[in-house]
């Protein structure tokens, strides 16, 4: 499939998001406020989207589109799985751990006439297990925003190795791409703001919370556990538990009691996990790790260029978008020092 071809559907798709009346389709108050954010920036999200569909369908094998199946990993509210469709893709499993997400993706895909074939809700277990029960011959997968979440990059691997099929071609984008100096620093930020200040309830970044704070829910889980500790080893044991899930905090406070030692502070960059969940707070992660993760589990990993948006209202943000898309295609071998997003491909061997 060409690569003007997928460009001229995402065209197409964008005019029907733009003419469908989205509030009187049933969707989530979520669903819809997510609907509403992506179109502003509709353009740059098709744009991502047609590049991750043609680096799939480049390495995938010859085959026709109506025969392929391939995963919207990670679904939202679907619009890659909608390009796809639009495509001529003939199989899509939209897959998301959200209930809203996967009853928006089903109303969202057959309002536009472009209904998926399997919705999965669940982890990436469940999304492997779902494949395995239905002999579903997978050939790609997509995923934009989020591996920077993953609790276990080995498990994640280890899951989608499992996935049916003699051949898998996997592209996976983060905004988190440690590689680029300002994206670096803005993710410390984004670290600090969690650890410090608290949890927005609403993606559009209002309600703010701050007993969700990293830090206060992990006092929280300290005292819970061991109300006899006391001021200044709380605080030492909040500091350096940043980076631990609820039952790895749990080991460290019992190997301070036992020994009246506080371990010292595991993760050496600024990132941050919501200790319930396991869930990481935009999680910076070199790409040789994700390579080096990737190998484990049998999958050769390729460094894809990423881009800057050059579809902002403001000339001065589009005039410094093309220009650092120009340096990212006159350097390409320093594209993920450039790049806004850190962008990969995963082929199974």
């Amino acid at each position: 499939m060409k690569l003007t071809f997928i460009e001229s559907q995402a065209v197409i798709l964008e005019q029907k998001l733009r003419e469908l009346k989205a509030d009187t389709i049933g969707l989530t108050e979520n669903g819809l406020s997510y609907y509403r954010f992506n179109l502003g920036k509709i353009k740059f999200n098709n744009q991502s989207n047609v590049q991750i569909l043609f680096r799939i369908l480049e390495k995938a094998n010859e085959r026709d589109p109506s025969e392929l199946c391939l995963i919207d990993h990670g679904a939202g509210i679907g619009f890659w799985g909608l390009l796809a469709r639009q495509c001529g893709i003939g199989n899509i499993i939209c897959h998301d751990i959200s209930d809203d997400m996967i009853h928006d993706c089903r109303i969202l895909s057959e309002n536009l006439g472009l209904g998926f074939q399997h919705y999965v809700k669940g982890d990436v277990n469940d999304l492997k297990e779902y494949c395995v029960n239905r002999n579903l011959v997978v050939d790609g997968l997509a995923s934009r925003n989020v591996i920077e979440h993953v609790n276990d990059l080995d498990i994640f691997f280890s899951f989608l190795r499992a996935l049916p099929g003699e051949s898998l071609v996997m592209v996976i984008t983060t905004s988190a791409n440690i590689h680029n100096p300002a994206v670096h620093w803005q993710h410390k930020k984004i670290h600090s703001f969690y650890e410090h200040h608290g949890v927005h309830t609403d993606m559009m970044k209002g309600g703010l919370d701050a007993s969700l704070s990293g830090r206060n829910v992990r006092k929280k889980i300290i005292l819970e556990h061991a109300p006899q500790i006391v001021e200044p080893f709380i605080s030492q044991l909040v500091t350096n538990t940043r980076g631990l899930e609820e039952r790895r905090i749990i080991q460290t406070v019992n190997f301070y009691l036992q020994t009246g030692e506080v371990p010292p502070l595991q993760e050496e960059l600024s990132n941050t996990m919501e200790p319930y969940t396991g869930t990481w707070v935009e999680r910076l992660v070199p790409f040789e790790k994700y390579a080096e993760a990737a190998a484990r589990h049998h999958f050769m990993t390729e460094s894809i260029p990423g881009f800057y948006n050059e579809y902002y209202r403001a000339p001065g943000a589009r005039m410094a978008a093309r220009f650092l898309n120009k340096l990212i295609r006159l350097f390409p071998s320093l594209h993920r020092n450039f790049s806004p997003f850190l962008a990969m491909r995963f082929i199974r061997k």
